[in-house]
Order: C-alpha cells, then sequence, then structure tokens
C-alpha cells in the first residue's frame, strides 16, 4: 500500500492511526511469550544502561472515564492495606535489581498510577529507600510523581515532607476548567479553588518542577472551554504544561466516542492544539510546533527524567507494581493483573508477568516513532542511536511521502512537524505504520460483540 493510501486511511479512522500502538494488541498475538520467571529474567538481563524505573499504584477513589490504567479501590484499601503493597513494590524492586545488569543505572523514577497521592511521605520514602539502597543511580537522577487538585490542597504538610524525602517533580492533574466536563470524567471533586489551593501547597513544599496536566480532544470539549482551560493553568503559574491529545491517546475515550459521545473532527483535533501553542508559547512557555510540553523551566523539556528517557531516547524502562509494563530490548512484559496474585508472586521473590511478548524490531521502531512525535519531532541521531539504522533507512518511501506533502520537514535534529500539520497527525502516524499493522487501520475500535460487553 502507498503511503497516500496509508495517509488517508489514518485520516479517515483516527481513532486507530493513535499514539498508543499496537493499535489493538491482538497485533502482537503470534509474538506473545511464555511468561515463566525464567523468561522474565532473562528479558531483564539483556537490559541496556541507564534504565528508567516506574513504580505503579493502583488506588483511586473513583475511577474516572478516561482511565487505561490498572486501577483498584481505594475503598477497602486501608493504610495497612498500602502499606503491605509498598512493601510488595520493595520486594518486587529487589527481585528486579537482582535480574538486571550489574552497574545497571537509572535515569529516573517515575511513580504513578492509578492516584499515587494517597501513599504517605514514609510509604514513598520507603520506596524512594528500596530505589536507592538497590540501583544505582545516573547523573541527574529524578524522582517524579502525581497528584489531584484536592489531595494537594488538603495537606500541605505531607507534601512538604514528600519533597523533604526526595521526591523532585510533581504533577498535578488539572484536565480541564470546565464544570461540566469535569462531571463527565469522574472529576467533579477537583473543581472549584482547589487547583489554585493545591499548586500553593506545591510550591510551598519546594519541588523543584512542577506540571500541570490538561486534557484537551475531550468530546465534547469546545474551543471556547478549552481556551478557559488554558487559562485557569496559565493563572496557575506552574513550571510546565503537558496537555494530552487525549482521544487520540486513549482507549476509553475513544472507545466512548465511536460510541458517538462526539469525537473531534481531526480539524477540531488541530485547532484546540494550535490555541493552546499559541496561548501557551504567548504566556511564556517554550515548546517545539507539535510538541504536547511546554515549559518555563530553564534547559528543561518538562517531562520527566524517566519519560523523557524513555520516549525520546527509546531507554529500556523497567515496571514494578501491578500490571505495569516493561519494554527491555524487543521483550513486552506486563506484571499480573490482580493484585492478590502480584503480592503473593512479589513477596515470594517470583518474577511473574500477565503478558509477555518477543516483538520484531519494526514494532519496537513503531512504538518509538509514534512517542516521539509527542515532542514534535523524528529525532535522527536518536533513532539511530537506538536501533542502529538511519530514519531514511526505516522509512523509505513513507518518510519522503511526508516530507514532499509538506507534514514534516528537515531540521538540525532530525524531521519535524510542519506548523499548523498537527490536524494531520493521524494520517501521519498511520503512514509510520509497518506494514502487517496497516489493516487495524480498517477496524472499527470497538466492535459490535465488544460494544455489547461495554454496556452500549
Amino acid at each position: 500500500m502507498t503511503p497516500g493510501a496509508l495517509f488517508a486511511r489514518g485520516m479517515a479512522n483516527p481513532l486507530r492511526a493513535s499514539v498508543m500502538y499496537p493499535p489493538d494488541r491482538s497485533l502482537f498475538a503470534p509474538f506473545r511469550a511464555a511468561a515463566t520467571p525464567g523468561s522474565v529474567a532473562a528479558s531483564l538481563a539483556a537490559a541496556r544502561s541507564p534504565i528508567g524505573l516506574y513504580v505503579h499504584v493502583p488506588f483511586c477513589e473513583t475511577r474516572c472515564t478516561y482511565c487505561d490504567y490498572a486501577t483498584v479501590p481505594l475503598a477497602g484499601h486501608d493504610a495497612a492495606a498500602r502499606d503491605a503493597y509498598v512493601e510488595g513494590v520493595v520486594a518486587e524492586l529487589a527481585s528486579v535489581a537482582e535480574a538486571l545488569p550489574p552497574g545497571t543505572r537509572v535515569a529516573g523514577l517515575d511513580v504513578g498510577g492509578g492516584t499515587p497521592g494517597v501513599l504517605s511521605a514514609r510509604q514513598l520514602e520507603r520506596i524512594l529507600g528500596a530505589v536507592a539502597s538497590r540501583f544505582s543511580l545516573a547523573e541527574g537522577f529524578e524522582v517524579s510523581t502525581e497528584t489531584t487538585p484536592t489531595q494537594a490542597a488538603a495537606d500541605p504538610a505531607k507534601w512538604r515532607e514528600v519533597a523533604r524525602v526526595g521526591v523532585t517533580r510533581v504533577s498535578m492533574g488539572l484536565q480541564t476548567a470546565e464544570p461540566g466536563l469535569l462531571r463527565r470524567v469522574g472529576r467533579a471533586p477537583h473543581g472549584g479553588d482547589r487547583p489554585a489551593r493545591g499548586m500553593e501547597a506545591l510550591r510551598g513544599a519546594g519541588f523543584s518542577l512542577v506540571n500541570v496536566d490538561l486534557m484537551f480532544a475531550l468530546p465534547g470539549l469546545t474551543l471556547p472551554a478549552w481556551e478557559a482551560t488554558l487559562e485557569a493553568a496559565v493563572a496557575l503559574a506552574p513550571d510546565v504544561v503537558t496537555a494530552y491529545d487525549t482521544v487520540y491517546k486513549n482507549r476509553r475515550i475513544a472507545e466512548e466516542a465511536s460510541r458517538g459521545a462526539g469525537a473531534p473532527s481531526p480539524e477540531d483535533f488541530g485547532a484546540q492544539y494550535d490555541r493552546a501553542f499559541g496561548l501557551l508559547t504567548g504566556a511564556g512557555f517554550a515548546s517545539r510546533y507539535g510538541s504536547v510540553n511546554f515549559s518555563r523551566a530553564p534547559g528543561r523539556l518538562g517531562t520527566s527524567r524517566y519519560l523523557e528517557g524513555r520516549l525520546r531516547d527509546g531507554l529500556d524502562y523497567v515496571g514494578v507494581g501491578l500490571y505495569a509494563s516493561s519494554l527491555v530490548g524487543t521483550s513486552w512484559r506486563f506484571g499480573l493483573a490482580r493484585i492478590d496474585a502480584w503480592l503473593a508472586a512479589a513477596r515470594s521473590g517470583r518474577l511473574a508477568a500477565e503478558d509477555l511478548y518477543r516483538l520484531p524490531p519494526r514494532h519496537v521502531e513503531a512504538k518509538f516513532l509514534l512517542l516521539a512525535l509527542t515532542y514534535g519531532v523524528l529525532d535522527a541521531a536518536r533513532f539511530r542511536a537506538r536501533f542502529g539504522r538511519t530514519l531514511e533507512e526505516a522509512l523509505g518511501e513513507r518518510l519522503l511521502f511526508l516530507l514532499e506533502g509538506g507534514f514534516l520537514r528537515p531540521a538540525p535534529d532530525g524531521f519535524e512537524l510542519v506548523p499548523g500539520r498537527f490536524r494531520d497527525l493521524p494520517g501521519i502516524r498511520a503512514a509510520l505504520f509497518p506494514d502487517d499493522a496497516t489493516p487495524l487501520l480498517d477496524l472499527p475500535v470497538v466492535s459490535p460483540l465488544r460494544a455489547v460487553a461495554l454496556g452500549a
């Protein structure tokens, strides 16, 4: 199929031409491997230093409608249950450290979720202490976590303690300032004056970098409501604003949209990004066109060291905790999905996985390229360092099509998105799909049978 035909198919079915790759896990069924303690250990033994390290904290008071991640209700998991989970994380960290090559360095640690803000400073200190004692930390190592406006506002003293125990970057999920949308996505408790009070608490705690997360391309989000959200974020005066293109990134939102909830057109999707780029750069946030990260921190793009290394450099990353994902070389792995089974395995020192795939290099490259575009550029040197060949060799006529079509243009560090072309990202992404992934571009996001299962 020609690159032009792929581009057209992506634009026709943008919910499939997503940054989330693979577009459907069924694509990787032929590459599934036996998930045994030995196969998991062997995958970790192939890690290249430095790595990124991620700890998943699954507890949530409520599950937001857009959430794709493994969560468990906070109700029924009291402080003692959360202590038990933290001790499971500490045990799994020890098993992972033993399986990695000696001297493997960690570039950054993200503690995410779920809602990691439910952990106490003491519990976070326990995790950070285990990382420091079990791993070598790379120069510039950073610890990042996230919270809600409500959690940040509720206990300023706690956040001072969180900073004291070693967390250096924190992200607060504003998502939207539109009250109706907050209710629809399950985040109504986080509105009102909580974002302002939360930011005051985080600033007072002394974190070196404070980020605010926003979501655009939500079903039903209008351009005026999006502008109001952007203005609310600017008024909070964070160091960084991250704007996630939700409907083309998140499968739960895409499924909702595909059932008639009002997915934005690619044109509206592009208009919302372009408004964000203009308003935020006008307010002093630096960004490259196409990047979803906007930073006022000198010398920083704004993302965490863990995420930046994973997305820009293609670092191997290892996830610890309930259903946490890892990608080491060509081995893509997910931890156990049931909390009781995961905890039992972690306590016993048994490396376990719900799913393990041995991916062909073309699919690892595709994951890298689609994620790299969230920074607005396909970085030539980083791609070659990670995969041992050039972008031209990997993409051939597809890259030529994107250049001649005015979608990408040469830049000192590779090939960057042309200003005004954010609206064309579904087609650009589709043009980067390997041949065996392209049939999925024609499938609906939710099949009729699955729609029934989801209660559509």
